[in-house]
């Protein structure tokens, strides 16, 4: 198995670009992230098939599927509440233009306009007149600057931040900056691996918990989705069309209340990645945590892992955001950093050392 080790980018970097409620400032860290570094930073190699147009940017991975990340950064919802404070993200398997729609042009759209139409889980009230998930990046639409950070590797990234919704608390669960490629069980060529995931409602605030957003979210059973996490096409590329993921973790060592539905009802099997395991656990004076499996819904089959990412079974007050954990026994030789805290009160553990698994 092939590894690979992600970089680490902040706001807190001399000389990082700023994330904030105006047009472009995300179209920026991206850019600096990705493509043009800034400092001493190196950036992680795709590249742009595309120019910046406004507000408007690409980026296509150097390595992996080879998709492309089209991002319309110019408060395309139209609302004068939501402003620029949002921008929405698409996937695409080639991508022809930045223009034409909201969400650009091409081939092989990640999620679809048609998934995205009927609304998640069919509930009425919770479309987004795009093929586009939404990334919240502030709570205002201003130049107050918002605190972020990326890691990423040639094919993948996770981006979270802190945009002002409740105060100390990453919107990775909110916003769902991730978009890149699994670790596929595929034991042939898997192409279309890629992932792009996000919120699925416009203009919605802190306060309403894991209910829009799948980053802070596992599914009990292999036909739970989580709302939503696109990937490019099934396994079997059956209707060459993106189809939703579930996210599976070890639930039996989380909280165990099911999330509401956007709709306010009982969940369909979602759990929050906030912990309940004694911490450390008292019989082996340990930390546990667990790899978080993708599944594709339709068929219950497991897909792959999301890359370098892990959930810890224990409740986040024993945790501090950024601290580092040195793996044992079956991860000796990983090294962890910590994002604390999501909505729900969960962490997520991202692979910091050059262990990250790939094909």
């Amino acid at each position: 198995m092939a590894n690979s080790n992600f970089t680490v980018f902040s706001s807190n970097d001399i000389g990082s670009p700023q994330l904030d409620g105006t047009s472009g400032s995300l179209i920026n860290v991206l850019d600096g992230c990705l493509v043009n570094g800034y400092g001493t930073k190196v950036p992680l190699g795709w590249t742009k098939p595309i120019a910046n147009s406004g507000n408007t940017g690409c980026w296509k991975q150097p390595s992996g599927s080879l998709m492309t990340l089209f991002v319309n950064d110019s408060g395309p919802t139209g609302s004068a509440a939501a402003g620029t404070r949002e921008a929405w993200a698409t996937g695409w398997e080639s991508l022809s233009s930045l223009t034409g729609s909201l969400s650009g042009t091409g081939v092989g759209q990640f999620p679809t306009t048609l998934q995205m139409s009927v609304g998640i889980g069919g509930l009425a009230g919770f479309v987004i007149p795009s093929g586009s998930v939404v990334w919240r990046k502030s709570i205002t639409a201003d130049n107050t600057p918002r605190y972020w950070i990326l890691y990423g590797d040639a094919s993948t990234f996770y981006l979270f931040f802190i945009n002002g919704d409740t105060a100390g608390t990453y919107t990775g669960a909110y916003s769902g900056c991730f978009f890149g490629d699994l670790y596929s069980f595929s034991q042939t060529p898997d192409n279309y691996k890629c992932i792009i995931s996000g919120r699925v409602v416009l203009n919605q605030a802190g306060g309403t918990g894991g209910r829009y957003d799948p980053c802070e979210n596992l599914t009990v059973g292999l036909t739970d989705q989580t709302w939503p996490t696109f990937v490019a096409r099934s396994l079997t590329n059956s209707g060459g069309s993106s189809t939703i993921l579930g996210r599976l973790g070890d639930s039996s060592k989380c909280v165990s209340s099911l999330i509401a539905t956007p709709g306010g009802g009982a969940g369909p099997g979602l759990y929050s990645f906030s912990g309940t395991l004694t911490c450390p656990n008292p019989a082996d004076n340990s930390l546990y945590m667990a790899p978080i499996t993708m599944c594709d819904t339709t068929n219950s089959s497991l897909r792959g892992r999301m890359r370098g990412m892990y959930h810890l079974a224990h409740p986040a007050v024993n945790f501090s955001d950024g601290q580092i954990i040195a793996g044992s026994n079956e991860y000796a030789g990983k090294t962890f950093q910590l994002v604390k805290k999501g909505p729900n009160g969960g962490i997520w553990a991202i692979e910091i050392s050059p262990t990250v698994e790939t094909n």
